[in-house]
């Protein structure tokens, strides 16, 4: 978080989210696997692309995606919740049903020249922007500095979390057209 975006330390031997995209797409796209081989794949593929998109998955201090840390969420007195639990559900729960829920209110405003805009790039692309908004956003809305130390509590209050919405609709927004360019790459 507080270094330059890496992306070769973390992907050893191609164990990370953004290589598992990649080999997964690949899959997917190989004729000469079986049916169920490709389907495995096309599953593997549709999760890791969702979770490069959640930000906690591409930026981490050492705190397993803040899943080690406790973190408040607007009135939820709930004492066990996690930032990166926050981000997985909550949030990403309001992101998609906030006013103009689903596809069409995420599609919303975005012309066609937009979209192939969000959707092109490379999965190293897309997991530096995914790092940058874990810094700006997961990690700096709710500790206030990405940077600080660590072990600190979370602290989501309403305003934070309605400034979080529009982030993670984006989000969703990238992840799926991301998903959708790759998958017709793949299968068309």
């Amino acid at each position: 978080m507080c270094k330059p975006f890496d992306l070769a330390s973390p992907c050893i031997d191609g164990n990370c989210v953004s290589a598992q995209v990649t080999q997964q797409g690949a899959r997917l796209a190989d004729r000469r696997l079986s049916a169920r081989d490709r389907l495995m794949a096309l599953a593997f593929l549709v999760h890791f692309v969702g979770d490069l998109h959640q930000p906690l998955h591409a930026g981490d201090r050492g705190d397993l995606g803040r899943n080690k840390v406790l973190s408040t969420y607007g009135i939820v007195a709930n004492t066990r919740l996690n930032l990166h639990a926050i981000w997985d559900g909550y949030l990403a729960e309001r992101g998609i049903s906030s006013p103009r829920p689903g596809a069409r209110g995420l599609l919303a405003g975005v012309t066609a020249r937009q979209r192939r805009v969000i959707a092109a790039g490379r999965v190293t692309d897309w997991s530096r922007e995914s790092w940058a908004v874990s810094r700006d956003f997961a990690y700096g809305v709710a500790l206030g500095d990405p940077c600080g130390p660590s072990g600190r509590v979370g602290h989501l209050d309403d305003a934070r979390i309605a400034s979080l919405v529009p982030v993670v609709r984006l989000q969703v927004l990238r992840g799926g057209l991301r998903l959708g360019r790759m998958l017709n790459r793949a299968l068309g």
